[in-house]
């Protein structure tokens, strides 16, 4: 049996996960068994989509079917696993796919993001896919900063952010310019035609300091802008994690008006035909500068 912290929770697992084994210590307990989902649902079409997987009720919980790769089903307190794929495949769809399904049956307040720590403090990146939340945590985990999460970041109680991820995953260039000849970079891109990438340099859990919403946009230089009020709101909820049928999405982007009320937050525009990574961080830690300031 393997022992994980992740997302705040903590896992007992029958199938190693691409995380940091750890005590479980006081966190609350989801165990990860293999099979039962045959059994306890019959292949059906299952009414709603989201992130690639197809999902819906399931015996008091919900029945997540990644492709052709695995089947999870879900209660707030435990996941069982009918996988056709190896078990990285597997533990890997675990931690990015059904944890978050689960966190959404928990009613955890989680964002398509990638964040970076240190001091205590949390910078998050939210953004469209290809925006460069990844490629741009991992460019600050080269400058010291350490990994807390990527795909998905959960903003708990008080605006603690916990640990979720021990790598990344890159698109072919990001993985050229951050990774390229690393011993802990993949050779070969997963079933997503990404690359996998562990940094060595992981993060703590930390509140959440600032947010950064980044976007490529037809501008010459990397351009940067607080944004406060409405426009927050406005410019974060589309990249709340929020599926359809599962819980309730106005109580999620209540409190999530709440949970970033007084953290700062930025709209950062990159230029479309360049990623224009330090130029990128350095605004970032130059704006970082002066908020500790």
């Amino acid at each position: 049996m393997h022992c994980y912290r992740c997302y705040g929770l903590g896992i007992e697992s029958e199938l190693a996960l691409p995380l940091p084994e750890s005590e479980l210590s006081d966190l609350p307990c989801v165990s990860i068994r293999i099979g039962g989902c045959e059994r306890l649902e019959p292949r059906r079409p299952l009414p709603y989509d989201a992130g690639g997987a197809a999902y819906g009720p399931c015996n008091g919980g919900i029945l997540v079917r990644a492709g052709r790769y695995a089947e999870f089903s879900l209660t707030e307190g435990s996941i069982l696993v009918s996988g056709r794929g190896e078990e990285s495949v597997l533990g890997d769809l675990i931690v990015r796919m059904a944890l978050v399904f689960l966190l959404q049956l928990r009613s955890a307040l989680a964002f398509h993001g990638s964040a970076v720590s240190r001091g205590g403090k949390t910078i998050a990146f939210f953004g469209n896919c290809g925006a460069g939340k990844s490629t741009t945590a991992l460019g600050l985990v080269n400058r010291g900063w350490g990994l807390l999460c990527d795909d998905t970041v959960v903003v708990g109680p008080g605006g603690l952010v916990p640990f979720s991820a021990a790598r990344t995953r890159l698109n072919r260039d990001a993985y050229s310019r951050i990774a390229g000849g690393s011993a802990n970079a993949a050779e070969e891109p997963g079933p997503d035609g990404k690359y996998a990438y562990d940094p060595r340099m992981m993060g703590a859990d930390a509140r959440l300091d600032r947010v950064f919403i980044l976007s490529a946009r037809e501008v010459e230089n990397v351009k940067i802008r607080e944004i406060k009020g409405y426009a927050k709101l406005a410019s974060v909820s589309p990249h709340l994690l929020s599926p359809r049928g599962i819980g309730d999405p106005g109580d999620r982007l209540l409190r999530t008006g709440e949970a970033l009320a007084r953290v700062p937050t930025y709209e950062v525009s990159r230029p479309m035909n360049r990623f224009a990574l330090d130029e990128l961080l350095d605004l970032i830690e130059t704006e970082n500068a002066k908020v500790d300031k």
